[in-house]
């Protein structure tokens, strides 16, 4: 009886011990300039930060371990610009890739090895590169905020094939096709919220062949379109996203046309040829082309023929348009969407403009929307804090 006593003893001795050490703690790397970001990168275990001291570092660096937090000391103090690279050939050209693929076959599509998880980038400058600022292919749960990802050649920050990524806080502007882009996910599940971009030829924020999201309280400016949400023939379709509470304002940069589509300007946010979108809360003031486009408006809504594409199952609802040109709001009257509630002064067809009536499907019909007043008010002053909150973020980094 002593001997089971005492091994029974020593289990509980064992376990207690255990579950006061917990699990080993997570380290800290320090980055100062001159030291490789990658080498650190490359010693790091999952749950582990990398950080940065301020400075700037030449490098392009990549990412294969899950958990990892890459931080740097504020957009402000800590840049990453091009130079020396020791990445795999997929993310050439890129600041900051999270990636594992494989692009052996030239003739295929790059195939994910493994999905990297959690991976954290917060409090840098990246800038410069000839790809994007900071790339995620194939990855899950990933996290970016208050990243200053401004003049790349391609994206500021861009997710392909990804699930659960979240965008908060950053500032995207002077990149050559989008500030932020989501594309390519079936079950993107994605939160892009607080973000200001502004100045890129293209677009602010570009949600792609993407399912499932939320695309809040964004500032879009001088952009071609300041947000787009579009569907293609790709084998991934779009559908299932809320867009709310975001301005898109004097997005009056002309794009010339290319391979991927017509010269576009003077666009404020565009449903084109995607479905179940919620549009509501949204400005889009000042929307006015600033050359050759087929289209321009604060809000459109297009479907795409060519391709047999059509927009439909989308709401836009109370939603505020004004001094756009040639009208605030249109549609091109295809598919079976619903406008409701929205303040405007002109709209093709007729009729999309708030006058106490709701426009759906071709048909009017009362909406009992007059008692609104009290609410309308209420988001009003929540907006306009918010408004001044994004403003002082703006002229923050804008300074760097």
């Amino acid at each position: 009886m002593r001997v089971k006593m005492t091994l029974v003893a020593a289990a509980l001795a064992g376990l207690m011990t255990m579950l006061l050490s917990g699990p080993a703690a997570a380290d800290v790397i320090k980055v100062s300039p001159g030291q490789s970001i990658q080498a650190a990168i490359n010693k790091a275990d999952e749950g582990d930060t990398v950080k940065l001291a301020p400075g700037t570092y030449s490098e392009s660096v990549q990412i294969k371990t899950d958990g990892i937090t890459l931080k740097g000391s504020g957009s402000d103090e800590t840049t990453i610009q091009p130079g020396t690279s020791s990445v795999d050939p997929f993310c050439a050209g890129s600041g900051i890739c999270v990636a594992d693929v494989d692009v052996s076959n030239p003739n295929a599509p790059p195939t994910v090895r493994n999905v990297i998880s959690d991976v954290r980038v917060k409090d840098l400058k990246v800038t410069g590169f000839e790809f994007t600022g900071v790339l995620f292919f194939g990855t899950s749960d990933q996290r970016v905020n208050d990243v200053l990802a401004e003049d790349n050649q391609g994206y500021g920050i861009a997710a392909f094939n990804t699930s659960g990524g979240q965008y908060w806080d950053n500032v995207t502007p002077h990149n050559h096709e989008a500030g932020i882009y989501v594309g390519d996910s079936p079950h993107a599940d994605a939160v892009v919220r607080d973000n200001v971009s502004y100045g890129n030829v293209g677009n602010g924020l570009f949600i792609r062949d993407s399912q499932h999201g939320v695309v809040e309280d964004n500032q879009t400016f001088d952009n071609c379109i300041g947000i787009l949400f579009l569907d293609t023939p790709a084998p991934t379709t779009g559908s299932d996203w809320v867009g709310s509470d975001n301005s898109a304002n004097h997005n009056n940069t002309a794009c010339p046309a290319s391979e991927d589509g017509p010269a576009v300007s003077g666009l404020g946010i565009v449903i084109f040829a995607a479905q179940s979108i919620t549009l509501e809360d949204n400005t889009a003031n000042g929307n006015q082309p600033g050359g050759d486009t087929p289209a321009s408006a604060g809000i459109a809504v297009l479907s795409d023929p060519q391709n047999s594409l059509t927009a439909t199952g989308n709401t836009i609802k109370q939603n505020s348009a004004f001094g756009n040109s040639p009208v605030d709001l249109f549609w091109d009257q295809s598919g079976d969407n619903t406008f409701k509630a929205n303040k405007c002064k002109s709209s093709n067809p007729d009729g999309l403009c708030t006058n106490g009536h709701e426009h759906g499907n071709g048909d009017h019909g009362d909406n009992g929307d007059h008692g609104n007043h009290g609410d309308n008010g209420g988001k009003h002053h929540k907006k306009h804090h918010k408004h001044h909150r994004k403003h002082h973020k703006h002229h923050k980094h804008h300074k760097d």
